[in-house]
């Protein structure tokens, strides 16, 4: 009778396996209690509850305290119900497939199989005893003949064997194993090894197969070897999706439970954007490899898209994606039709004092601690002779001081002035370029020529115009190395002190922003520090130097806090950062391997409290000046080393969706998204040092963008749609119907934090529209990231709800816009009268035709189209 039972459970565990239930009950038994609990002991079920005919509570399933504190326990056994209690088994599945394969009992109830000692031990080595096929890695078996087994170690039944000196009836066979018969050529005890041989054996055999798995040659040698001899108890076969298939030679599998350690993962594929107006290559560490993730889920391809609208709805559709454009290549145009020459008297548009005043303020309390570009009295003094008399200024001075207004624009807090303060800047900063570049270009290689030009990169990268891909970060740092910047000082006795000085300073700025750019635009690093002797800039104020300091000033301690002290702070982890750097950024990352992330990440993270260490202890000095510009530094620096944290273990985190052994990356990269996005907040709301970090994040290109940059938003959202995902492949999936289950209102909570951080993105994104800037592909990107999951909570579909609001935030994106246009001064270009080449949007949009069965692509709805060269799986 009990191989009836045990072959009617095997057949009930096949049926729910197959039907994707999370919850099965059997008869109890002691033999049904004895296998699931070895089943459970090995990972294979998730949990054994004995109960009544009704499951029991959720919270008993999984070990969790029941929601509002509350323990409902289970009715007890007795003699008047033993009759009718049932184990309740919570299964575990993974990527929808379950972690319990097929099960097949050897031993059936018409024809009873038994091994004895010799015939065991010959099967748990792998040989076949009899017809009965040997164990092969990943296969697991149960012996029935002594419940106090729970543990299905070859070399702990070999020794319960021993020491027992009988059969055992197998409970599990392999699937080739159906016409096996009695074992009446039982093995010759006497000829049987000893047992310390079969365990050295099974441990030889152990460590062959490791060196086979980690040559990535295991899987086939193991399939090759007999295909019979399939497992009864058989693994699901991994089927998380990989948007990357795995090159030879280059293959992140290990041994389980053992850590990846040295293994490197596949390198991404690269992305090329071309378009009529420029071509740009996507580096490793650009987030479009983070977004190309989110099509795992529903299969969310760009061709099979198509409209669940009405024909009206359409045609609307239609007309709100075209005006996006219009307002988009309106607002350029604008832009390009304000400056057509070089402004010849720059000092005439410069405003009153006051504001200039108030506008070099806000670039000394912000920058200029972190990049040193100036040297502070020196400054002040010539901009005091300016005022007194424009023309003994140099021109030097002239376009150092109009950039200093520039940068200052992007932290100047009166509304009713920024926009035209914006039009200023940029004014200023097209004349800082035409004068690096024009005909008085041999007059720029000097000190003060590079200064200018890392103003103008700095001025850039805070938003005062695009991103900077006109001036080089390259030509920067050659322009550097042919002043000899690079080179230890002391190598020339003729400089002066403050010449020294200025020097190091110098070129610790440019390394620093090269290094910026390096990791924005994701091109190889060609710097290595291993080629440059220069020194540190000393830590002293800027009092202590001057253009008349006939000898060499003493640096102070590092306990002292100075005027140079937040850049050398910064400049202390720069080495770290170019190593980080390279690695990210090599067209073939064989030694970014998991180690090297840890190591890295680790050291990173140090320097990071290591900031944090240096404000706590300067705190008295700080005080004593303004406590909001201290809190920025902080924030800033912080700021950008996390950014190189997140770029580190972002591939790791990626690969943890087939492989959770690197869950650590994952759980590193949200850390670091969530305290990034601490930084900064809406301006109605923010206050101090998080208003400068919003101002900035607002308009701020690249590395700049802080929180509200795509590197944020994606993985914030890739972690969410993974945990949805975990949750919906324990059990059935989520309809709109679905009741308010524990456990699901328990994982929701949660993911609070995740969901309201990207709502705060999201809002703070907003406000660029209502600046009267139309930047909607993160907007309307984080849009369709939010539906995503909003649809995946709810069991909506899917693609659907993400058009759905897309839509209805492409009339939030217009409204807002044409808000602002109205709010401006009349004397603006109107956007109406505006020449638009973009009449037929299929020029821009790669679609058949506008109708009801045209195919849609997600990407260029979301602001980035025009991606060629992508594999089959590339979608959005």
């Amino acid at each position: 009778m009990s191989l009836v039972n045990l072959a009617n459970m095997c057949s009930h565990l096949n049926n729910v396996t197959k039907a994707r239930l999370g919850l099965a009950s059997i008869p109890s038994t002691k033999m049904h209690l004895m296998l699931l609990l070895s089943m459970q002991n090995q990972g294979l079920i998730g949990s054994v509850v004995r109960a009544g005919k009704v499951p029991p509570p959720p919270h008993l399933l999984t070990g969790m305290p029941e929601v509002g504190g509350s323990l409902v326990d289970v009715e007890p056994v007795t003699q008047e119900n033993i009759a009718s209690r049932r184990l309740w088994l919570g299964l575990k599945y993974w990527q929808s497939e379950p972690v319990l394969g097929k099960i097949t009992p050897v031993s059936k109830p018409k024809h009873r199989i038994t091994l004895d000692v010799p015939g065991l031990r010959q099967v748990l080595t792998g040989q076949k005893s009899g017809r009965v096929d040997g164990l092969r890695p990943s296969h697991n078996t149960q012996e029935t003949a002594s419940a106090s087994m729970g543990e299905l170690s070859p070399v702990a039944i070999l020794r319960h064997a021993e020491e027992r000196k009988r059969g055992f009836a197998s409970a599990f066979s392999t699937e080739g194993s159906r016409n096996a018969g009695d074992l009446g050529e039982s093995v010759d005890p006497d000829a049987a090894p000893q047992t310390a041989q079969v365990i050295e054996n099974l441990q030889e055999r152990v460590r062959q197969l490791e060196d086979l798995v980690s040559a990535g040659r295991a899987t086939d040698q193991i399939q090759g070897g007999s295909g019979a001899s399939r497992a009864s108890i058989t693994p699901a076969r991994n089927t998380i999706h990989n948007p990357n298939p795995p090159r030879q030679g280059n293959s992140s599998q290990t041994e389980p439970g053992q850590v990846p350690g040295n293994s490197s993962i596949t390198d991404p594929l690269p992305h090329l954007r071309i378009s009529s107006q420029k071509t740009k290559l996507f580096g490793a560490n650009h987030w479009v490899n983070t977004a190309t993730q989110f099509q795992v889920i529903g299969d969310f391809t760009a061709k099979d898209i198509e409209f669940s609208f009405a024909k009206d709805d359409a045609a609307d559709f239609h007309t709100d994606v075209k005006e996006c454009f219009n307002m988009r290549q309106s607002w350029k145009m604008q832009r390009s039709n304000e400056i057509t020459l070089p402004t010849m008297d720059l000092p005439s548009t410069f405003p009153q004092r006051e504001l200039c005043d108030e506008l070099i303020q806000c670039y000394m309390r912000t920058f200029e601690p972190i990049y040193r570009l100036v040297h502070t009295p020196t400054f002040w003094k010539e901009y005091e002779q300016f005022w007194t008399d424009p023309s003994t200024s140099s021109t030097h001075f002239v376009m150092k001081l109009s950039l200093v207004f520039t940068i200052g624009t992007v932290f100047y807090k009166d509304e009713s002035t920024r926009k035209y303060l914006g039009r200023l800047a940029r004014q200023w900063l097209y004349a800082a370029q035409w004068w690096l570049i024009g005909p008085s270009e041999q007059s720029t290689f000097n000190l003060d020529g590079l200064q200018i030009c890392c103003l103008v990169n700095l001025a850039r990268q805070a938003g005062c115009l695009s991103s900077p891909l006109w001036i080089s970060s390259d030509s920067m740092l050659r322009m550097a190395m042919m002043m000899g910047l690079h080179r230890n000082t002391r190598l020339f006795p003729n400089l002066s002190p403050f010449q020294i000085e200025m020097r190091n300073r110098l070129w610790t700025t440019v390394v620093e922003l090269y290094t910026q750019s390096v990791m924005d635009s994701g091109v190889p690093c060609l710097l290595s520090l291993e080629d440059v002797d220069s020194v540190s800039p000393s830590n002293i104020n800027d009092a202590d130097i001057s253009l008349e300091t006939k000898t060499n000033v003493k640096s102070k301690s590092d306990q002292t806090f100075t005027d140079s002290s937040i850049q050398i702070l910064l400049a202390n982890s720069i080495r770290l950062r170019l190593e980080v750097a390279r690695l990210i950024n090599k067209p073939v990352r064989e030694d970014l391997t998991y180690e090297n992330a840890l190591r890295l990440g680790k050291e990173l993270n140090v320097a990071c409290r290591g900031i944090s260490t240096f404000f706590q202890e300067h705190r008295s000095v700080l005080e004593s000046q303004e406590s909001q510009v201290a809190d920025f530094h902080r924030k800033f620096l912080d700021m950008l080393l996390r950014r190189y944290i997140l770029f580190l273990h972002r591939p790791f985190m990626i690969e943890a969706r087939k492989d959770p052994r690197y869950y650590l990356s994952r759980k590193i990269c949200v850390e670091s998204c969530l305290v990034l996005s601490s930084y900064t907040e809406r301006l109605d709301t923010a206050s101090g040092s998080q208003k400068d970090l919003s101002y900035l994040a607002l308009s701020g290109n690249a590395s700049f963008k802080g929180p509200l940059c795509m590197d944020v938003i994606s993985v914030l959202g890739l972690e969410i749609t993974m945990q949805i995902e975990e949750e919906n492949s324990l059990g059935l999936p989520k309809t709109p119907h679905s009741g308010g289950d524990p456990l699901d209102e328990m994982a929701k909570a949660s993911r609070a934090p995740l969901m309201k951080t990207l709502e705060c993105i999201h809002s703070q994104l907003e406000q660029t529209l209502e600046f009267g800037i139309p930047s909607c592909k993160r907007y309307n990107y984080l849009a369709g990231v939010l539906a995503l999951i909003r649809a995946l909570e709810s069991g909506l579909p899917v693609k659907q709800t993400i058009y759905e609001d897309i839509k209805a935030y492409l009339k939030r994106c217009i409204a807002l816009f044409q808000k602002s246009k109205a709010d401006e001064n009349s004397g603006d270009i109107a956007m109406e009268s505006l020449p638009s080449d973009i009449g037929d949007l299929a020029s821009l949009l790669p679609m058949e035709d506008w109708n009801l069965n045209f195919g849609m692509n997600f990407s260029d709805y979301l602001g980035f189209p025009g991606f060629v060269e992508q594999p089959s799986s590339f979608a959005w």
